[in-house]
């Protein structure tokens, strides 16, 4: 699923709800237009990075699912999908570059040691 789609849903699930209190926190906290829309949009803001981060856990996990199970051709190819989804998450700012670049370093090094 999309993204995009997938936290507007769970925005939209929220407020029919009323799961998450960002509707209340925002009438009790917020004084002004500006800070109840800064309150929902950081909500949104979590949900999508939360997404992003479980996406990227999911994608880091078949990498090390493929070395266990002692498949090369699937590790490999598990492991391009996993640098993608890793780049894209510091693109979006939900990691940092050198998080990135460790957990792509030590994925390489266990399909590496996995192919020779």
């Amino acid at each position: 699923m999309d993204i995009r789609r997938y936290v507007f849903l769970k925005l939209f699930d929220c407020i029919l709800s009323k799961n998450i209190n960002f509707v209340e926190r925002s009438e009790e906290m917020a004084n002004s237009k500006a800070s109840k829309k800064r309150v929902f949009i950081g909500e949104r803001n979590a949900l999508r990075n939360q997404a992003i981060k479980s996406r990227t856990r999911t994608f880091v996990k078949k990498v090390v699912k493929a070395v266990e199970a002692k498949n090369v051709d699937e590790a490999k190819s598990a492991l391009q999908a996993a640098y993608k989804e890793l780049d894209k998450a510091v693109t979006k700012g939900v990691i940092k570059k050198n998080t990135a670049s460790r957990k792509k370093s030590r994925l390489a090094l266990k399909v590496n040691k996995l192919a020779n």
